[in-house]
């Protein structure tokens, strides 16, 4: 996905000192949720800046914020006023703690699986004899 340049391809000392690495985002599935994202004039984030940002943050940070950004769309539409990329430009620069309610939605999510567990006959049996003999 992402290959730092060799010292051979900088044109400069300045450039070798900063041995920045060039990514392709055709198959990057990062940067297709940030694309999603939208700013106050209905524009995604431009690839440089996304370059930019994964140079100078990191995929994780970006991960964890992007998704913030996504569930307050879903489940806060109203709460973003402009910019969507703006906000997670934001978060990212800052890395705010996720808010209450996303920590929230993320353990309902969780255990969401839990409730569609259903036990097998084998132990439904061991109960109801269980239960009967005491």
């Amino acid at each position: 996905m992402c290959a730092t340049l060799d010292d051979t391809d900088h044109r400069t000392k300045a450039d070798a000192a900063d041995s920045r690495q060039v990514c392709s985002v055709e198959d990057d599935a990062l940067y297709a949720l940030v694309m999603g994202l939208r700013d106050q004039d209905g524009r995604p984030m431009t690839a440089a800046a996304y370059r930019n940002l994964v140079s100078k943050f990191g995929r994780e940070r970006m991960q964890k914020h992007v998704a913030v950004v996504l569930a307050q769309r879903e489940h806060h539409a109203g709460n973003v006023k402009k910019s969507e990329v703006a906000l997670f430009v934001d978060r990212v620069q800052h890395d705010y703690a996720d808010p209450d309610w996303f920590t929230d939605l993320a353990r309902a999510e969780r255990l969401a699986a839990f409730d569609e567990i259903a036990p097998t006959a084998s132990a439904e049996d061991l109960y109801r004899s269980i239960s009967h003999s005491a």
